[in-house]
């Protein structure tokens, strides 16, 4: 076939060349057609039709040349053609007869098949009948085994396993057999298990384990020890092949060995049946009113034999495990006793310490210790392998319930006592000048520059203490929901207690225009009490603890997967009576906010509301920030941080509003006098007299103010004092005055007294106080040239705010002004 191409390919070429030849005749026949057209002109016709003549004959010799040439390649290449078919015919006859002999040694190789499939099964039978003569072997020998040895036992599981494995691959065999050997199997072990507890017991009765008070040291023998950890070794051995046998998953990801360990339970059995006698029955020892003593007992029990356990027990644990498995027998042993012994002792208790929220508290207070003690004495990391003494109390819903209301009454006592208390408003300055007799203007100022702190009332301190401790204990917790949901349940409501007792205190406290010392020092005090607190807060955010709750969704997968309705119902049943409503209405509104729509998250909020800091502030609209400057952020605490600073801004805006009414009562003369013309008319270089003594009273009320808050608090009272006298100002006087340029030079004048009086309050030199007021007063004091000139320049960009607002800010520095208000200032100018 591939010839016959070749061939046709060939005569293609040629039918090209001869077509080439051809078009070439044609362009020849037109050169002589303008040749004869040339001398038929010139009357050379006849010489002309000679040379025509000889040259057609020579063309018509060429073309029958190439025609004979033409049809002797194509009659090769059709040789060729016939040639290459019938090679090809030879191929296909020798292609079926290949087919043929294949097909008949399919048949002759078929049978032969079947006898290879039929050997492979009878292999296969075979191979199950030895892999079950062999179990039945090794049940035989284990059956008549009185006292099978590790290695007898090892041996029938590893026949078991293969016997297993046959029925699996092949599903062949009897289940009957392979439960049978199981049963087997698992009956050596219990007596193995058994002789070798009772080997390690007479060891330890020669050791005279366990060590107590009228026995401090273990009778310690080479001979003994030797015994011991033979034993020790064989047991766990023996329960490496349970565990093997019973397909158990005994070592984490990490490599640590987690499976209590039969060889650790064997020397703690002992340790606990002295823990039963002594704290169950009708014994003086068993008081349930006494958590102490037992929690003592167990980690005496640790401590006395911690030594014994890595020297001896150690080595022969570690030599079974592979070289990959961690185990740690002390951690183990502190596990057993933690959970055989002490749990169980809870468990007897529980019906007589759940009648009282005392005993509850009482009871954690010293579970607590002692985790922390078993934590940092002996590496004890509490996890879900290895529970710690507390997670018996969070172990179900209902006993976590009991938790929470018992810490939380008891919270609100503490707190109630605290906030009644006569001391409670006292700082450190009026305990120092109580017990050493002297005035607080001398223990102020004996005690300045210790800190803020010493100007803070001490409940403040108090109730961020008392906070501190009951969120310490949801430490305790290894499941996050479980923290989260104890964090909201104790805490948010012992805030929303304080935040409702700053509320009553601070609008009990009567503020005038001229308050008492008494009335100022008090209301500065609430103030210091809800900024330490908030800020308190906000600090606590970094801490492990708090860290899991700052993001909406930790709080909401916590809330729905650990809490319910129901159970909120049930733990305000157990809150003590009168704190009920309280509670209730702070249950519902958590459970409100959580079950809320998504999409509802991002609905615009009415104008003034409380979110994320913004308070609607009435004067200035400044952000709540802390000390840093930095707005309130999300968080377990966003809502009390809120309400605290909501208290506090209320607070300033409340002062200040007092603060600058009584400044413009005290400036009313100095409006009045401007209103009338003597502005315009003024040539003193000082200030109006009614205007210094209206900065006096509010820089003498400052300067009392601030000296009794905290420091963090100062700018917010300065800056909303003075946004309230700067628009003060703009009310009484540039809104409804014209000024001449001397009029407006005497209240440049004016302005810098007032923003000279403020600067001493200022944090920075470049303080942002007045700044709208700032700008008015400049643009008012501006040549006329320089007004004209950028009210023209302004009216140019008359279609182009953007431009307009970019050349006040960046040209003139007017970042706070509009256009309108530049005409308006250039319109009150007497002399444009």
């Amino acid at each position: 076939m591939a010839a016959l191409d070749e061939a046709l390919l060939g005569l293609r070429a040629q039918d090209e060349g001869v077509g080439v030849g051809l078009e070439a005749s044609e362009q020849d026949d037109e050169a002589l057609a303008d040749v004869l057209a040339s001398a038929l002109a010139e009357g050379r016709l006849e010489g002309l039709r000679a040379e025509l003549a000889a040259e057609r004959a020579a063309l018509e010799e060429a073309l029958e040349r190439r025609a004979s040439s033409h049809e002797t390649r194509t009659q090769e290449a059709l040789q060729r053609s016939r040639a290459t078919v019938r090679k090809l015919e030879g191929v296909e006859i020798d292609a079926d007869a290949l087919m043929k002999r294949a097909a008949q040694e399919s048949e002759r190789v078929r049978p032969l098949s079947q006898q290879v499939d039929a050997s492979l099964t009878e292999l296969a039978a075979l191979a199950n009948a030895r892999a079950y003569a062999q179990s039945m072997i090794a049940l035989k020998r284990l059956d008549a085994s009185e006292e099978p040895s590790e290695d007898e036992i090892a041996i029938a599981c590893d026949a078991l396993s293969a016997y297993r494995g046959f029925l699996s691959h092949l599903r062949q065999g009897d289940l009957h057999i392979a439960k049978q050997f199981t049963s087997s199997i698992e009956r050596a072990i219990r007596a193995r298990r058994a002789a070798l507890r009772a080997t390690i017991q007479n060891s330890l009765d020669d050791l005279r384990w366990p060590v107590t008070a009228s026995n401090e040291e273990l009778r310690v023998s080479p001979t003994t020890l030797a015994t011991m950890q033979s034993a020790l070794a064989s047991l766990v051995r023996l329960q490496l092949l349970h565990l093997k046998q019973t397909r158990m998953q005994a070592v984490s990801i990490s490599g640590e060995f987690e499976t209590e360990i039969w060889a650790v339970r064997a020397l703690a059995r002992p340790i606990l049946q002295r823990f039963a006698y002594h704290f169950s029955g009708p014994r003086s020892t068993n008081r349930i009113d006494k958590p102490d003593w037992y929690h003592h007992f167990i980690l005496d029990a640790v401590k006395d034999h911690a030594g014994f356990l890595a020297d001896t027990v150690q080595p022969a644990v570690e030599q079974c495990m592979a070289p990959e498995t961690f185990v740690d027998v002390i951690v183990h042993f502190v596990r057993c006793l933690v959970v055989s012994g002490l749990h169980r002792h809870y468990e007897a208790i529980w019906p007589f310490v759940e009648q009282s929220n005392a005993l509850i508290c009482g009871t954690l207070d010293e579970s607590i210790a002692l985790t922390e003690q078993l934590t940092a004495l002996f590496g004890y990391q509490v996890g879900s392998s290895w529970p710690a003494p507390t997670s018996f109390f969070a172990a179900t819903e209902t006993r976590f319930i009991k938790w929470m209301s018992a810490d939380l009454e008891f919270g609100r006592r503490k707190l109630e006592a605290l906030l009644r208390a006569d001391t409670a408003w006292n700082t450190v300055l009026d305990t120092i000048a109580q017990t050493e007799g002297k005035s607080s203007d001398l223990a102020s100022s004996s005690f300045r520059g210790a800190g803020e702190p010493s100007w803070l009332p001490e409940c403040a301190g108090f109730v961020v203490t008392l906070i501190d401790s009951v969120g310490g204990r949801a430490d305790a917790l290894h499941d996050m929901h479980a923290r989260v949901l104890y964090l909201r349940m104790t805490q948010l409501p012992l805030l929303e207690d304080f935040a409702v007792e700053l509320e009553r205190r601070a609008a009990a406290v009567e503020l005038h225009e001229e308050p008492s010392q008494t009335s100022l020092i008090l209301w500065c005090r609430v103030l210091n009490a809800g900024v330490h607190v908030r800020q308190s807060l906000s600090a606590w955010e970094d801490l492990p603890r708090y860290a899991e709750t700052t993001s909406f969704r930790a709080n909401l997968g916590a809330l729905t997967e650990s809490m319910d309705t129901n159970l909120a119902e049930e733990m305000l049943r157990d809150t003590a009576k009168g704190k009920t409503n309280a509670l209730r209405g702070l249950m519902r509104g958590i459970l409100g906010r959580v079950r809320r729509p998504l999409q509802q998250k991002g609905a615009a909020r009415p104008a003034g509301s409380m979110t994320n800091g913004s308070y609607g502030s009435s004067v200035g609209g400044d952000e709540l920030v802390d000390e840093e400057g930095n707005p309130a952020s999300g968080g377990i605490f966003r809502m009390q941080r809120d309400r605290l600073g909501g208290l506090v801004e209320a607070q300033v805006a409340r002062f200040a509003d007092i603060l600058v009414r009584r400044f413009s009562d005290a400036a009313r003369p100095y409006f009045r006098s401007c209103r009338e013309g003597a502005m315009n008319r003024a040539e003193s270089p000082l200030p109006h007299p009614g205007l210094a003594d209206a900065l006096a009273i509010v820089s003498d009320q400052l300067l009392r103010t601030l000296s009794e808050l905290v420091a963090s608090a100062h700018q917010q009272i300065v800056r909303r004092v003075a946004n309230g006298i700067g628009a003060a100002f703009q009310h009484e006087l540039l809104d409804v005055s014209r000024f001449s340029p001397a009029g407006a030079t005497a209240l440049e004048r004016d302005a810098r007294a007032v923003f000279d009086t403020f600067a001493r309050f200022a944090r920075r030199p470049d303080n942002r106080y007045f700044r709208s007021f700032k700008e008015r007063v400049h643009v008012l004091s501006l040549p006329a040239h320089a007004l004209k000139s950028l009210r023209q320049a302004l009216r140019s960009f008359a279609n182009e705010p953007r431009e307009a607002a970019r050349l006040l800010e960046e040209g003139h520095g007017l970042a706070s002004l509009s256009v309108s208000d530049v005409e308006f200032l250039a319109a009150v100018r007497t002399d444009l």
